[in-house]
């Protein structure tokens, strides 16, 4: 089988169908979808059994309502594919997809695909994105990397899992797992940034294989100044789990800073950063700098950004793409 896709949903009743029909209806047969229901209390489940029933390829999962994290964590602890996706409830996959991905794949190759996606909001189309670089925009080439992900390509880099295939032996080799301790919305930079750092190959095609939905007024990116707050937690969590190379460690500090700079921006008070230094303070990360206190690491990682140049600083985004 090459494709397992991960389906979590809770309360999802109005826009699961789309979801599943999206898949349903894909041009290449030759997947298996995890659905994976995270303590529905409407008719989330009922639709999900239903669509079971019909199409042997789908499955269901019962759970707990214990969040996303573990929603998708169950969903890799089943998945058989060769290549495992992540669909959120509410974001449908254009029917060609799965057939162009199977065109960028081959066993073993790559650890990571990666892909652009367009945005709607009210059934329009609202903006398009791709991972690609500008140089392979123009030449409207995909681009292999034999040798890692270049460091400097994070910050233009969607930290999200929905617009990335991950091949599931590599998961399971650096037993890659979501972090259920995070706020939803953040878990996907910390599963993402621990595959693009692990990950030797890599493939980042233009193509635009995903619809995602900005549509959730009351999600965690709908309150930025918090996401930014907790991809810095995320973040930390990563400089202290990872192994990291001398230029990784410099690309995640001014990723830091990024998110650091963004949260006094868009929350610009003294609760900030109380917050910010209660965080450095209970991080492992307070372990590995023992020497500096946390105002200081939060200091340098700062001037590491700005050193990156300031002009668009505080107009980027911390996180996924914002669902708000």
């Amino acid at each position: 089988m090459l494709f397992s896709i991960i389906v979590p949903f809770r309360n999802a009743e109005s826009f699961l169908p789309a979801a599943l029909q999206s898949l349903s209806t894909q041009l290449l047969g030759d997947f298996e979808a995890v659905l994976v229901d995270d303590g529905s209390s409407d008719g989330s489940a009922l639709l999900a059994k239903q669509q079971v029933s019909r199409d042997w390829r789908f499955k269901l999962l019962l759970s707990e309502a214990y969040g996303v994290s573990s929603a998708r964590n169950r969903g890799l602890d089943v998945a058989a594919g060769d290549y495992v996706l992540f669909l959120d409830a509410d974001d449908q996959l254009p029917n060609f997809a799965l057939e162009k991905i199977s065109t960028l794949v081959k066993p073993g190759f790559p650890d990571v695909l990666m892909y652009g996606f367009n945005v709607f909001k009210a059934g329009n189309l609202r903006a398009s994105h791709t991972e690609a670089p500008a140089e392979a925009q123009r030449q409207g080439a995909n681009q292999i990397f034999n040798h890692g992900l270049p460091p400097r390509m994070i910050p233009s880099t969607s930290p999200a899992v929905w617009n990335k295939a991950f091949r599931r032996d590599f998961i399971e080799e650096h037993s890659l797992r979501f972090w259920p301790d995070l706020v939803e919305g953040t878990e996907d930079l910390h599963f993402s940034y621990r595959a693009l750092i692990l990950a030797n190959h890599l493939v980042l095609t233009q193509s635009k294989l995903y619809s995602y939905t900005a549509s959730v007024a009351n999600s965690l990116s709908s309150r930025p100044a918090v996401q930014c707050m907790e991809s810095i937690t995320a973040v930390m969590e990563v400089l202290t789990t990872e192994s990291l190379s001398r230029k990784w460690k410099r690309a995640l500090y001014e990723q830091l800073g990024r998110f650091l700079l963004r949260s006094f921006y868009l929350s610009p008070r003294l609760e900030t950063l109380t917050i910010i230094q209660s965080r450095f303070e209970t991080s492992g990360l307070r372990a590995k700098n023992t020497i500096m206190p946390p105002l200081v690491v939060a200091l340098m990682a700062i001037l590491l950004a700005l050193a990156k140049g300031p002009s668009r600083l505080f107009h980027e985004r911390c996180g996924s793409a914002s669902k708000g």
